[in-house]
């Protein structure tokens, strides 16, 4: 073992040994040296020396997820903001192709957390080492925090200022915790009990949907749905550009209608086409937002909003007008009532 690599150690040791931040009490320090080594090593540009069976299990993942949303808040605290085109250069990488598909996701979580939305996100059964995607998150945020090469001073100083707050007063004591979770297998779902079954066809319901803050129906234009996006700065900058430069004929979009039978959510789904591909989930309430679905299905149109226009809705402010089916709305709200 190095030099350095010794004193790491016993810097770890030292911690958990004085009793440190919950994580450094909770999780066994072989995890923790794991993500420690790969993200330092992502950060530092050299390759990783752990063993990687040891960020298989849950411990780790808890371990990176904490790491990854540290350095996601020195990242926002730093540039302002984290938007996904600061991690471009990672999900473009061959290297990490596999890791890729849940890296976007993930870093959304990450914001719902930090934003304090209590976010859910339900992970394919087949996800690659989430803890390893989560690690590349976080060494990637560090690097954009300090806009500095892998092996930098400023990256290096970033590294330990986040290793720093891990070890110390972690945000993932303070910030939502949040629902993250695997999806059952087609034949897990088959072997399942009722309630683990139930628990997962909920997940799936929920995950990844922004909340909404507000919902208002009009009286002379479509129901109004005001959005929480603090964890999807895409679609907010996408409903800027939809104010400034409307296509024609309107946005092109796709949607959906979800519910659990007997349930008192339901889920839309809204895919665009245009200005530029993207996604968005929201969840309403059956009774609460009653009169809203009720609008939606008879107009078959809802508009969808990041800015609240509580005193006019006259003002100008960034929305997208979005048409869906009434029919499809009915027949969800019918088999929710079941």
């Amino acid at each position: 073992m190095g030099k350095a690599s010794r004193k790491r150690r016993e810097a770890r040791q030292q911690r958990a040994a004085s009793g440190g931040s919950k994580l450094y009490r909770e999780i066994p320090l072989p995890a923790i040296e794991a993500c420690e080594d790969v993200l330092t090593a992502y950060v530092s540009g050299r390759v990783p020396t752990c063993d990687a069976g040891l960020l298989g299990d849950w411990p780790a993942i808890i371990y990176a997820e904490a790491a990854a949303l540290e350095a996601v808040d020195l990242l926002t605290e730093r540039r302002g903001h984290s938007g996904d085109l600061l991690f471009a250069a990672l999900l473009e990488e061959p290297t990490f192709t596999d890791l890729a598909p849940a890296m976007l996701p993930l870093l959304r979580f990450l914001r719902g957390r930090r934003a304090g939305q209590n976010p859910s996100l339900l992970l394919a059964p087949d996800t690659p080492n989430p803890a390893l995607t989560l690690l590349l998150v976080a060494g990637q945020a560090l690097l954009s925090a300090c806009d500095d090469q892998p092996g930098g001073p400023a990256a290096d100083a970033v590294l330990r200022a986040c290793l720093r707050r891990l070890a110390t007063s972690p945000l993932d004591d303070r910030a939502s915790v949040g629902d993250l979770a695997f999806g059952l297998t087609e034949r897990q779902q088959e072997q399942a009990d009722d309630e683990t079954f139930i628990r997962d066809q909920a997940r799936r319901l929920c995950s990844e949907a922004v909340p909404v803050r507000r919902a208002v129906a009009l009286t002379d234009r479509p129901p109004l749905l005001v959005l929480d996006l603090a964890a999807r700065p895409d679609i907010e900058d996408m409903l800027r550009v939809l104010r400034s430069d409307t296509p024609a004929d309107g946005a092109d979009t796709v949607t959906r209608w979800r519910a659990l039978a007997g349930g008192d959510v339901v889920r839309l789904e809204v895919d665009w086409l245009e200005p530029v591909p993207a996604s968005l989930a929201v969840l309403l309430n059956t009774s609460e937002h009653r009169d809203v679905l009720n609008q939606t299905a008879a107009e078959g149109r809802v508009d969808l909003t990041a800015t609240d226009p509580a005193d006019s809705l006259d003002d100008a402010f960034s929305l997208a007008r979005v048409t869906t089916s009434g029919k499809s709305l009915t027949d969800v709200l019918r088999r929710a009532a079941v």
